[in-house]
């Protein structure tokens, strides 16, 4: 397995990569999510949110396509917990 040794750490690179994956993941989806746009204060925070949402989003689907079917799949996994 690969390990990090960097600033003395020594963690599984692979655990850190999903970890990030995750993170970033959850940002994108928090991006899109119109109901948190909306409640913004002003109009232009409302529409900063959103375009930040679509271009992490963008960003993210043309490193991988794994990651796309990642995020569809949180995606659908949220919906159904509510």
């Amino acid at each position: 397995m690969d390990t990090c040794r960097c600033f003395g750490c020594s963690c599984n690179v692979l655990d850190t990569f999903v970890d990030v994956l995750d993170t970033l993941i959850g940002w994108v989806l928090e991006g899109l999510d119109e109901e948190k746009a909306m409640n913004q204060p002003e109009s232009a925070f409302k529409v900063r949110h959103l375009k930040m949402g679509i271009t992490l989003a963008g960003a993210l689907c043309a490193c991988d396509s794994d990651i796309c079917v990642q995020a569809l799949v949180s995606d659908f996994s949220l919906l159904h917990r509510c």
